[in-house]
């Protein structure tokens, strides 16, 4: 009943008339600005709701720079944004037992593949809790083979054209070793301190003496002798004042100076084998045939030499004879990197000499790589998270360091398989 009724009132003259007047009326819209409009509207609303979350959680505004590319990394479509899920208890877990342990993986790797020093230090936080931190020092080439083997790859002729480099976290990447110099650099500012107030034939006497520094009366400068700089000199000769105030300042000086050595020696010994000698891999020594062998150097390295002294000893005195006619390359580390890349007959030429002095530059130098670690501490514990647990602490410097391994960002960080293997209900049971 009902559709034979429409047919017929479709087939009326009232209603042929009545569409025909509205399909006159009608002009065809483009749908397109209506949808435009709303994603408009929404991309406004994201910004001002990422500002809401930036406000509401006390985050830095340099977090900005970011977030807005993180968020579209990690969703790219519409439907993994609505199954993220992510609470305080998996974000600490994923911390601790996915990133964490990866970046753990990574050290022991490297720290079995290759030679390497331990710096420790500890310090209390904000919340009196005493922290260790442990610090590796390792000669890594792979950081330099894969900045080499990118220009290679692409036919870039860097050594002509590259005038600099920087990089992100320079001085925890390629932080440039000069325990080679320390013992001559110490040793020169001696020598300075003592020209201004010890006779010169003396000077010579006590570099080389073994003894605890001791300067007996007649090694000194009279007083009238020593030297102060110039514009002490032309203030005590423009003015007039008393001698005896003048000799009461001037010994008062030598006691600084004698004072100031002394510190210097309390800090370092100047009768150290192993500094003296690592002159002898020292660029422009190598160049200038300085030293005809490499033996005294090896007494002072036991732990670092097998049963091939005598094939390292005689590799170096190969290297002089084979880079004294060689455009100089003053830098240590560019230097032994380019020792190493010699090869004769397709094999290196030298493996058992830069083996051992790449392990050599990764001596420990200063704890002030453990206190960098320390100030990143103070900036994740503070006043307001004063309750942040050790093992977390230790999980987000853990997570530093595989960006920086990775040399990376948030935005184009690399999920290993690995990790998502971790990633699983196992990792809430995994202990503290």
């Amino acid at each position: 009943m009902g559709k034979s009724a429409i047919k017929s009132h479709a087939n009326t003259q009232i209603h042929t008339k009545n569409a025909g007047t509205i399909s006159l009326n009608l002009v065809q819209q483009n749908i397109e600005p209506l949808f435009s409009s709303a994603s408009k509207t929404a991309v406004i609303d994201a910004g001002i709701m990422m500002a809401v979350f930036v406000v509401e959680h006390n985050l830095a505004f340099q977090i900005m720079g970011h977030l807005p590319q993180f968020v579209n990394k990690i969703t790219p479509d519409l439907n993994i944004a609505k199954k993220v899920k992510c609470s305080r208890t998996k974000m600490v877990n994923i911390l601790r037992n996915v990133l964490g342990i990866s970046d753990i993986e990574e050290i022991v790797d490297l720290l079995n593949a290759n030679k390497f020093s331990l710096i420790i230090d500890e310090s209390t936080d904000i919340s009196l809790v005493k922290t260790l931190c442990l610090v590796v020092r390792v000669y890594a080439s792979s950081l330099f083979s894969a900045v080499i083997n990118s220009f290679t790859k692409n036919n870039i002729m860097y050594k002509q054209n590259m005038i600099g480099f920087t990089a992100d976290g320079a001085n925890v990447m390629m932080e440039s070793s000069q325990i080679h110099k320390l013992h001559s650099s110490v040793k020169e500012i001696v020598v300075t301190l003592l020209e201004c107030f010890v006779r010169k034939d003396y000077i010579t006497m006590f570099l080389d003496s073994t003894s605890e520094f001791n300067l007996p009366p007649e090694c000194l400068l009279d007083l009238e002798s020593i030297y102060l700089g110039i514009k002490v000199e032309c203030f005590l000769i423009t003015n007039e004042i008393n001698v005896i105030e003048i000799d009461t300042f001037k010994n008062k000086c030598r006691n600084f100076y004698i004072e100031a050595i002394l510190q210097i020696l309390k800090r370092f010994d100047l009768n150290n084998f192993f500094f003296r000698n690592l002159s002898i891999i020292a660029p422009d020594n190598v160049y200038a045939c300085t030293y005809k062998s490499i033996a005294s150097l090896l007494q002072q390295v036991p732990r670092l030499l097998a049963d091939n002294i005598q094939e390292i000893d005689s590799e170096y005195r190969t290297l002089i004879n084979f880079v004294k006619d060689k455009e100089q390359i003053l830098d240590i580390e560019e230097f032994w990197r380019m020792v190493a890349r010699i090869e004769i007959g397709n094999e290196q030429a030298f493996p058992n000499l830069v083996k051992l002095v790449f392990a050599i530059l990764s001596f420990p130098h200063s704890s002030a790589n453990v206190e960098r670690v320390f100030s990143q501490v103070n900036l994740m514990k503070t006043k307001i998270r004063n309750r942040l647990e050790n093992a977390t602490i230790k999980a987000c410097l853990q997570t530093k360091g595989l960006l920086k391994l990775q040399n990376s960002d948030c935005t184009n960080f690399k999920v290993t398989t690995e990790m998502r293997k971790k990633c699983n209900k196992a990792m809430y049971d995994i202990p503290k």
